[in-house]
């Protein structure tokens, strides 16, 4: 299979990394284009070193609109460093907490506690994109 790794993102004066972003499958579709285009993807979120938090089939957002959390956008759409899936591609990464969600965590309690992904949490995502629209 081909592989590629891409580098890091600097943000301000901090490296924000985004690697190594592995393609274990390099796509011959389209890109997608942020703000633009509307994708179908395959993926599954683990907590960086531990299990398997979310999964979904068939999931579709809009590049760049806000709908899932940055690290993810950039990981489908690419950003200033990485660059873009391309349809029939898969790729996987470890996204920092600050480009997931940082500092809130997710699918908390009420109260804030029992997060099923806890506060400043690094993801692992695995995504295949399967359609740009």
């Amino acid at each position: 299979m081909p592989r590629r790794e891409v580098g890091a993102k600097t943000i301000g004066a901090a490296v924000v990394a985004l690697a190594p972003i592995v393609d274990d499958v390099l796509g011959s579709g389209v890109e997608p284009v942020r703000g633009i285009d509307v994708v179908r993807v395959n993926y599954e979120t683990r907590i960086a070193g531990g299990g398997r938090v979310d999964a979904g089939k068939f999931f579709v957002f809009g590049v760049g609109a806000g709908e899932v959390v940055r690290g993810f956008d950039a990981l489908v759409a690419g950003d200033e460093s990485t660059p873009a899936m391309r349809a029939g591609g898969k790729r996987r990464a470890v996204v920092p907490a600050s480009m997931a969600y940082g500092q809130r965590g997710a699918g908390c309690d009420k109260d804030g506690n029992n997060c099923r992904i806890p506060p400043g949490s690094d993801l692992e995502f695995y995504v295949e994109l399967l359609e740009v629209k």
